[in-house]
């Protein structure tokens, strides 16, 4: 279902005309197949080559055994996933600590969001967990991070393939939620 959905809404926003210039995703394999699908959906997959990365993996406290073992690139293509070989994750699995605190996921998001956004230039896909929907959009909108049961709280009610869209808006010097160029489920 999460497959379908997800190449529905490639489908949304190949006929709103988006394209995107990079693409990034968690590890997580469900992860890289949403991001697969939506590349499909739009008719890219063979374009576009998606960046894994690390600091997209979910906040540490929802993996209490620790990080689990991430197929690798030649792995992800036998799963059809095409994935960029030479891309870095800007955090290694050591900077993952298990007992990660929600201040510090949130920090690890906003650094990774905060990094992307001055790097690089386009339209930008990045597929990762529910969690880092707020995560990766709070303090770049200029907001604070959320405390732990307030997070919890939002988390729970994100559904499969949610989205969030976020525009920069130069003038104010943050990034500020839009519409998605997609009709919703």
């Amino acid at each position: 279902m999460g497959s379908y959905q997800a190449f529905l809404t490639g489908q949304g926003l190949r006929g709103a005309g988006v394209r995107f210039s990079h693409v990034f995703s968690s590890p997580s394999l469900r992860c890289l197949q949403t991001a697969n699908a939506i590349l499909k959906g739009m008719g890219e997959e063979k374009n576009i080559s998606i960046n894994v990365d690390l600091s997209l993996y979910e906040w540490m406290k929802w993996s209490p055994g620790g990080l689990p073992n991430f197929i690798d690139a030649a792995g992800m293509q036998e799963f059809g996933i095409r994935v960029d070989k030479g891309y870095r994750s800007s955090v290694k699995p050591d900077d993952l600590p298990h007992n990660e605190r929600c201040s510090d996921y949130f920090k690890r998001c906003h650094k990774f969001i905060s990094k992307i956004a001055k790097d690089t230039t386009g339209d930008i896909l990045i597929t990762c967990h529910a969690g880092s929907l707020d995560g990766l959009s709070r303090q770049i909108q200029g907001l604070s991070a959320r405390g732990m049961p307030e997070f919890v709280g939002i988390v729970t009610k994100v559904p499969y393939c949610g989205s969030v869209v976020l525009e920069e808006c130069l003038e104010l010097g943050i990034w500020q939620i839009v519409e998605p160029p997609f009709p919703p489920f």
